[in-house]
């Protein structure tokens, strides 16, 4: 029987989102080791460095490979040579920069709060790294998750495994991190570089002005989301100090949990919500909407009820001072799901740069804010600047698609109605976090009513699992109520 293209989309959505969230959260899960063989110090030194390279890889790149997700209707058949010839314009805009830092070492070490070996490895990293954003992308399009969980595991593996081994073994522990999550991983990248430009035969200078038209203005959206996710711990780290900014990043690191999640479901989420939008069919993804964001929701609101154990079991008790970062992180994170229904409609619909300006004006004011806050706040104010600039993002690309005449492709009323239920929930937990004996009988009431929900819907939830991921459950239909 020859599966339909619906069910393999839902099927390989599904397996996309469990994998990448098991994959993601394998940070997570390494995250108390880290805080308890490396000092505070080191731990907020990685940070700031891992901060810096995440805005760094779409400055050296272009980002050209985010073009894919449009090339791929316009270059169908022309997808090979289309993916061979962006890696290797992205490669020769890298080289470009690198030779202008290594002219300038002395002040690029010093503006980056980074040693000099650092910049080399970041530098020969990004190099081949977008080949494995190319590899993922065409693997994702295809619903070929088997491949692609496949190398995703291999390379956090091998960034994790070589991580511990080298912060054990070196004297330098920052030095061991950094040798460690990025060196194998490059080996990796380095491989599925050549392949890729093997199997495209050859490269065209026409494809370079289509991924530009296209990557040229999300460049500046994705370094200014990154600034608006990573640009506390850089600003952190020049005011108050890299202790602080471990502290903080410990703290940040645990509420974005969230945002793991978010990006692992917006991987399957994504490329499906545009086959709708394509093939119009909105009405349906309007309807998925909703469940997709209660499903979302409900996990938020066990993770702000939960923060301080989660805390305490990522960090240890020297970083229970941190654990006010939280609620506005994880709040922060359910704004960055819901405007990315939005966003995810505007790229289609090829509206770039109103992305990208959106972005950066978020990112300007929250670094604006951070600099005017944290040295008279603290730390932790931090946190609600970032949820500031997730609330301008959401507002406004609601606004935008409303403009564009798609405001019907979402349920604005339940979407807003949902954010604002948790902004509420903010200054309530951060009360409940003061008052365990309130916030314990929380759970237990919540812990009821989630058992009574999954026996009352467990016949739903079967038919759901067994169909779409083909797993057989053996518990009787007489378990539900």
């Amino acid at each position: 029987m020859v599966e339909s293209k619906e069910r393999k989309a839902i099927k390989a959505g599904v397996w996309y989102t469990i994998v990448n969230f098991l994959t993601k959260g394998a940070i997570y899960f390494t995250t108390p080791i880290f805080t308890r063989i490396m000092s505070q110090s080191d731990i907020g030194l990685y940070s700031n460095i891992n901060a810096w390279y995440q805005v760094l890889i779409y400055v050296l790149t272009f980002d050209m490979a985010v073009s894919l997700g449009v090339a791929r209707f316009d270059y169908k058949e022309e997808l090979d040579k289309y993916s061979a010839s962006i890696l290797v314009y992205g490669s020769g805009i890298t080289l470009l920069f690198y030779i202008i830092v290594a002219f300038n070492m002395e002040f690029f070490c010093s503006f980056l709060s980074m040693p000099a070996y650092v910049i080399h490895i970041i530098f020969l990293y990004i190099l081949v790294n977008p080949a494995l954003s190319v590899y993922q992308a065409r693997k994702m399009f295809l619903f070929q998750y088997k491949a692609s969980a496949a190398v995703t595991v291999l390379t956090l593996g091998l960034s994790i495994g070589f991580s511990l081994l080298l912060v054990h073994t070196m004297e330098d522990q920052l030095m061991g991190r950094v040798i460690g999550n990025f060196v194998p991983v490059t080996l990796v990248c380095f491989c599925i570089y050549v392949f890729t430009i093997i199997r495209g035969r050859g490269i065209s200078l026409k494809y370079l002005k289509y991924a530009l038209v296209i990557s040229f203005p999300m460049i500046w959206h994705s370094i200014a989301i990154h600034l608006l996710a990573s640009g506390d711990r850089i600003v952190i780290t020049k005011l108050l100090g890299s202790e602080a900014n471990g502290l903080y990043t410990v703290a940040f690191t645990t509420g974005t949990i969230a945002s793991a999640l978010w990006n692992a479901m917006n991987s399957a989420w994504s490329p499906w919500s545009t086959e709708k939008m394509n093939s119009g069919d909105t009405e349906t993804m309007k309807k998925a909407s909703r469940v997709y964001l209660l499903l979302f929701a409900f996990v938020v609101l066990w993770l702000l009820l939960l923060t301080p154990e989660i805390l305490l079991l990522m960090g240890g008790r020297e970083y229970s001072e941190a654990v006010f970062v939280l609620p506005p992180v994880i709040v922060g994170c359910l704004c960055q799901f819901v405007y990315s229904f939005y966003v995810n409609a505007e790229f289609y619909l090829k509206k770039q740069t109103r992305i990208a300006v959106a972005t950066m004006i978020a990112a300007v004011l929250n670094l604006g804010l951070n600099y005017l806050l944290i040295p008279r706040f603290g730390y932790i104010v931090a946190a609600y600047t970032t949820l500031f600039g997730y609330l301008f993002l959401l507002l406004f690309h609601t606004a935008s698609l409303i403009f564009l005449g798609k405001g019907r492709w979402y349920d604005n009323r339940f979407n807003y109605l949902i954010v604002t239920m948790f902004l509420v929930m903010v200054p309530i937990t951060n009360l409940l976090y003061k008052h365990a004996v309130i916030r314990y009988s929380v759970i237990l009431l919540m812990f009821a009513a989630t058992m009574y929900l999954i026996i009352r819907f467990w016949e739903v939830i079967r038919e759901f699992v067994e169909t779409h991921l083909g797993i057989k459950i053996n518990f009787p239909r007489k378990f539900c109520l």
